[in-house]
């Protein structure tokens, strides 16, 4: 319950292991000068901002904890990214030798077709002159 100008104050409002004492968030700066309905605004905006949790050392224990867990996870993602370029370059120097082989057999089977096929032509026009000499 919140007090507002005039309202009830010395409530205790309950959140999680903590208790706001709303009477000590008033009297405070009342005590300091501050007018009674401007302490009470100013409780009024902490509440509401306390409402929405503030961290305490623990969650930025557990932060810093799942923080150090993601370095750790990069890090190892890294190295592992390393290992897998360097074996695509290890791929890549295979995948060129094997390139120069395909090219050096292209030219030993263009040469021997045509060798092939000088052959057969030679026979053919042998057979031809042979056939029409008879």
């Amino acid at each position: 319950m919140r007090p507002q100008s005039g309202g009830i104050i010395g409530v205790r409002i309950v959140m999680g292991a903590n208790m706001l004492d709303t009477y000590t968030l008033v009297k405070r700066p009342t005590k300091a000068g501050v007018p009674e309905a401007q302490a009470e605004a100013h409780m009024s905006v902490f509440l509401d901002m306390s409402e929405r949790g503030f961290a305490n050392k623990g969650d930025i224990a557990e932060l810093k904890k799942r923080i150090d867990d993601l370095a750790t996870h990069v890090a190892d993602m890294d190295t592992r990214l390393s290992g897998v370029e360097a074996h695509l370059a290890g791929m890549d120097v295979r995948l060129a030798g094997m390139d120069l082989r395909l090219s050096g057999m292209e030219l030993r089977l263009m040469v021997r077709l045509g060798g092939l096929i000088v052959t057969l032509m030679s026979v053919g026009f042998g057979v031809l002159e042979f056939t029409l000499a008879h």
